[in-house]
């Protein structure tokens, strides 16, 4: 009489954790789902940053630890030169795909790599913005460590 409450809460207690690892994974891949389109927003950045704490301690998430080391890896890689940054942006994309399309087994979502890919929405703007934000802060470098010139020209045609 005594056990059977006591392992139906056990029970209860663990049948709640289960559910808590599962939506914690889930949020993150939801998270890079939605930011897939924009790897440089801070949520983005953040969920993989998580991806190790919630995937790491089971082996039924092996693949989706696998994708993430041989992806981190890739991402602190350095590149020399436009036709590399070409190919590195390649590689990372592909493996950015692989990664979420193994979140998307472990988790019981049915995505095929093309759609991952593919189903983004990611207005113009949004990607003309965020390159002329990496310009722009480019060019503030440039003239803070003083191999950029700043030009003033002034004139005097109203006078």
């Amino acid at each position: 009489m005594i056990i059977g409450p006591i392992s139906a809460v056990q029970i209860q207690k663990l049948l709640e954790r289960n559910r808590s690892s599962y939506k914690r994974k889930e949020d993150i891949f939801k998270e890079l789902m939605a930011t897939r389109g924009s790897i440089l927003s801070k949520e983005h950045v953040e969920a993989l940053n998580r991806i190790e704490i919630e995937f790491g301690s089971s082996k039924k998430y092996k693949n989706v630890i696998e994708a993430w080391k041989v992806y981190f890896d890739h991402l602190c890689q350095k590149t020399d030169g436009e036709a590399s940054q070409v190919q590195w942006n390649n590689t990372r994309f592909d493996l950015h795909t692989e990664l979420l399309y193994q979140m998307s087994t472990s988790l019981n979502y049915k995505f095929d790599k093309l759609a991952i890919k593919r189903n983004v929405y990611l207005p113009e703007y949004f990607a003309q913005t965020e390159k002329e934000q990496v310009e722009i802060k480019e060019l503030i470098k440039k003239i803070l460590n003083g191999s950029q010139r700043i030009l003033i020209k002034i004139d005097n045609e109203d006078q």
